[in-house]
């Protein structure tokens, strides 16, 4: 799968000449999102993922304890390993990302789970950016801009972490 969003994104790249690709990093994205979101997300939910609601309730309705060389609460994402933690992160954030498609549809967003990429003319890019930010933050996520990275076929001085 990652291999057909790099090869779709240079053809983009390469049909668009003017567009610029912007890889979004997220920190820390299963252990700090907003549990009452994937909760949201699963009682709205159709088709078999309804389902899930209550298994989903018996591993994270309550805080949980993680043991490491201390006890430390767990109360926001999913735990360190839980088969269903990529799942319930791409529920709880679908609706981000698909609000974010709508508001600027001539953007191309091809994304695997928290691996996500904007493509499209600087300015709109730069933009989308900023309102990912505020968006995320909305479920308890935060972009890293430190290891955020921008390219274009042109190399535009490409500085997404300036303030606007």
């Amino acid at each position: 799968m990652t291999k057909t969003i790099i090869h779709d994104i240079r053809c983009t790249l390469n049909l668009h000449l003017d567009r610029v690709v912007f890889q979004l990093d997220m920190a820390n994205v299963f252990n700090l999102m907003f549990r009452k979101v994937i909760f949201q997300e699963l009682s709205v939910a159709s088709g078999d993922i309804i389902q899930l609601i209550l298994f989903v309730c018996a591993f994270y309705a309550v805080e949980s304890l993680c043991f490491i060389v201390i006890i430390i609460p767990s109360t926001m994402g999913t735990c360190q390993g839980d088969p269903l933690g990529r799942s319930l992160f791409v529920l709880a954030h679908f609706k981000v990302l698909h609000f974010i498609v709508n508001c600027f549809l001539s953007c191309l967003f091809p994304s695997i789970t928290n691996d996500i990429h904007i493509i499209g003319p600087f300015l709109i890019v730069s933009f989308t950016y900023e309102h990912f930010q505020i968006e995320l933050h909305a479920i308890g996520l935060s972009i890293q801009p430190q290891k955020c990275v921008a390219w274009s076929p042109f190399c535009l001085p490409l500085d997404f972490n300036t303030p606007s």
